[in-house]
């Protein structure tokens, strides 16, 4: 969720969208910031990432980022003196078990408009605060990476 009225960064390939809510246009629904999305490489590479309004398409830029990864690495690795073959073939496989499951995203999803929930990608024990005495939670910290996921995700 964004502040409709600010300028965000956004990664050098990017061309973010944004959606204002209907409810509050004070706010945005903009590009998706959860880790699968900007951890290790993919971060510099070109993806559409959301606003999403359905799982097949959510699921499917997340292939295409995760096949995107893949070949980059590979680049990368064979561009190194004495790469690791191994890890080259890793990447392959993971290249067509990614293509494999595009192939499949027609049979479990379509386009269909469906519910998306705020979910924070980083909920770990240390990011949740604990009174004490009391052991209620206090509070939640680290919220760089929240996004809305669909609700079967969340």
């Amino acid at each position: 969720m964004y502040l409709s009225d600010q300028q965000h960064p956004t990664p050098k390939n990017h061309s973010p969208r944004f959606t204002r809510l209907k409810s509050d246009p004070r706010y945005s629904i903009g590009p998706v910031v959860a880790i699968p999305f900007f951890c290790t490489n993919r971060v510099n590479l070109p993806s559409h990432r959301g606003p999403f309004s359905s799982s097949y398409a959510w699921l499917r830029s997340l292939l295409h980022l995760e096949i995107a990864s893949a070949v980059d690495q590979i680049v990368v690795d064979q561009s190194k003196d004495g790469y690791d073959s191994d890890n080259v073939s890793e990447l392959d496989d993971t290249i067509a078990a990614a293509n494999h499951l595009l192939g499949l995203l027609d049979i479990f999803f379509d386009e269909t408009n469906e519910t998306f929930q705020l979910t924070h990608d980083d909920l770990s024990t240390n990011n949740i605060l604990i009174h004490p005495t009391t052991h209620q939670i206090t509070g939640i910290v680290d919220w760089e990476c929240v996004s809305f996921e669909p609700v079967w995700k969340a």
